[in-house]
């Protein structure tokens, strides 16, 4: 029988100073509630969460760590490539001439 934990989520609209009338944004948060005007408490409950064993986290956690490895090295590989072709551009006109 799996492990469950009870956690108090908190619903709230958002109005930030940039909104405008017609704009709300809606945040569920868990822990103890905002004490901020611009966010209006809409609605408290009580949540039944599954909690998975260990061993089934770090698994989870492995994968999400690949996949940002993966998207960090990606994001590398464009940056580099800009990079060189700013390099390559500033060759040529040194040697153009």
């Amino acid at each position: 029988m799996p492990n469950t934990k009870t956690l108090t989520a908190f619903v709230y609209a958002h109005k930030s100073a940039y909104s405008t009338p017609e704009e709300s944004h809606f945040i569920m948060l868990s822990g103890y509630p905002i004490d901020d005007p611009s966010f209006i408490l809409l609605e408290t409950r009580d949540l039944e969460v599954n909690v998975p064993e260990e061993s089934e986290l770090i698994p989870k956690t492995v994968a999400a760590l690949e996949a940002k490895k993966q998207k960090i090295r990606a994001d590398a590989h464009v940056e580099v490539e800009k990079i060189e072709d700013r390099i390559q551009s500033l060759l040529y006109l040194t040697h153009k001439e």
